[in-house]
């Protein structure tokens, strides 16, 4: 692996880098399989490894690790809860696959009213899982009046000047979403303000991506006792398109790494290539139970209006 990529250092159990460079990597190697090596016309770009690239006039860099380094100098973390006496479920993990017209017709029920403008494949699937996860009591605090997700925001083609689609190494922020509760979880329109609240909160981080960088840290910390939902993946990073080691497209692909984190689903571009959608989630047998039914029923009440 370290021959595709010098100096990509030894992978970590929690991720070493973030999706959009865990692809490239995918891809470059699924090529070198494919083609026998990567000195062909058809084999992708090299990755980009220039750290200079990345401009940080305000020294966001400093500032963060000054941060994490104040926060590892606090206190102790909290003591474990004592172990349940009752044996809790293993969780499992599944695939949802939406169909691209499955997919519209999530779009037109979660397009804004006077404009009818609708929403992206990432903003529709992501309120769709984000309403059956609550609903399934799978995130959030329960009576909490306000509802939370944290997606981690691709900053490549958003900085100036943007960088390399090649470029590898971790280019993320944290984007902060929040809405009622009760508009996520009672009625029909739950997916359309959840896909309101997701698409404001990007827009809103795209007038200024590196504004208020310095309290990104401070921010997450305090989000995490609200129990959010966080997305990981995104179906335009074609995991099923690049990942061809020869022996064609792979028939399902699921981003286990998610197990890791309570709260977190991923998504990814239907195998077919058609335009749909995979959502995938990881969640105790009940609480699956409960999201799948959830699933059906907002799909189904899609197709119905389309």
């Amino acid at each position: 692996m370290r021959a595709l990529v010098p100096g990509l250092p030894a992978p970590r159990e929690d991720g070493a880098f973030e999706d959009a460079s865990a692809t490239l990597f995918v891809w470059t190697w699924a090529a070198a399989c494919r083609l026998g090596g990567l000195d062909g016309a058809d084999a992708p770009p090299a990755p980009v490894l220039d750290r200079s690239l990345v401009a940080d006039p305000d020294d966001l860099l400093g500032k963060t690790l000054a941060g994490m380094r104040m926060l590892a100098s606090g206190p102790p973390p909290p003591p474990p809860l004592p172990a349940q006496e009752t044996e809790v479920p293993a969780p499992v993990i599944a695939s949802f696959p939406l169909t691209r017209d499955q997919i519209d017709g999530i779009k037109d029920a979660a397009a804004e009213p006077g404009t009818r403008q609708r929403p992206s494949s990432f903003v529709a699937a992501s309120a769709l899982a984000w309403v059956c996860l609550l609903r399934s009591r799978s995130v959030g605090v329960d009576g909490a009046a306000r509802s939370h997700m944290l997606l981690s925001a691709e900053c490549r083609s958003r900085l100036a000047p943007p960088l390399p689609a090649e470029y590898f190494g971790n280019c993320l922020r944290p984007c902060f979403v929040e809405a009622a509760t009760s508009e996520l979880t009672n009625g029909d329109g739950g997916v359309a303000a959840a896909a309101a609240a997701i698409g404001s909160a990007i827009r809103e981080m795209e007038r200024g991506v590196l504004d208020g960088a310095e309290g990104w840290l401070g921010k997450v910390l305090s989000v995490l006792p609200q129990r959010p939902m966080s997305v990981g993946g995104s179906p335009r990073h074609g995991v099923y398109e690049g990942t061809d080691v020869g022996w064609g497209r792979p028939c399902r692909v699921e981003m286990v790494s998610i197990e890791k984190t309570p709260g977190t689903v991923s998504l990814a571009e239907g195998p077919d290539g058609e335009g749909g959608v995979e959502v995938g989630v990881v969640l105790p047998p009940d609480a699956m139970e409960a999201f799948a039914s959830c699933f059906r029923d907002i799909v189904r009440l899609s197709d119905k209006n389309v």
